[in-house]
């Protein structure tokens, strides 16, 4: 089905769900998954949090599939972004998305300073988020043009082929 999705109905990427679906994301059964968006060269956007999709599992995952590039919805966020941060340094194919870590927006300038620009990617979580209140948050940390560009939409553009 994925493989349909993308090839006939032009879906450009997959989103994991662990929380919701009660699996572990580090567990064999995202295997196949993994494999599938390998092959179809897309990306993965996992969310992120405690057990079963701690950042560190996360890593895991990304290791074992570098080919893939990840996105870490929610950085971790709220008690884990330090660990985000860790799994994204050792694993070049995780971006880490701003979603819900806007609302405290440090984390989002520390994870520009670690990794670069490049390798975040902008996520209100709206609507249980306003999307104009993510927004400003970001812009409130006096990043620069050329950053914010990158951040809200030039990442996401090069990751899905858009550009």
């Amino acid at each position: 089905q994925l493989r349909r999705a993308v090839t006939e109905w032009g879906m450009k990427g997959l989103k994991l769900m662990a929380v919701l679906h009660r699996y572990f994301i580090h567990s064999a059964v995202v295997n196949p998954l993994m494999e599938e968006a390998r092959e179809l060269g897309i990306p993965v956007t996992i969310h992120s949090g405690g057990p079963p999709c701690h950042p560190t599992d996360i890593g895991k995952l990304a290791a074992r599939y570098p080919e893939v590039t990840i996105v870490m919805d929610h950085m971790g966020y709220p008690g884990y972004t330090a660990e985000a941060l860790e799994a994204a340094r050792a694993c070049p194919n995780i971006y880490l998305g701003t979603t819900r870590i806007a609302m405290e927006p440090r984390g989002i300038k520390v994870a520009v300073e670690a990794l670069g620009p490049e390798r975040v990617v902008f996520g209100s979580n709206g609507p249980s988020i306003w999307p104009d209140l993510a927004l400003e948050s970001v812009h409130r940390l006096g990043l620069g043009a050329e950053v914010e560009a990158l951040i809200f939409g030039g990442n996401l553009a090069r990751i899905y082929g858009l550009a």
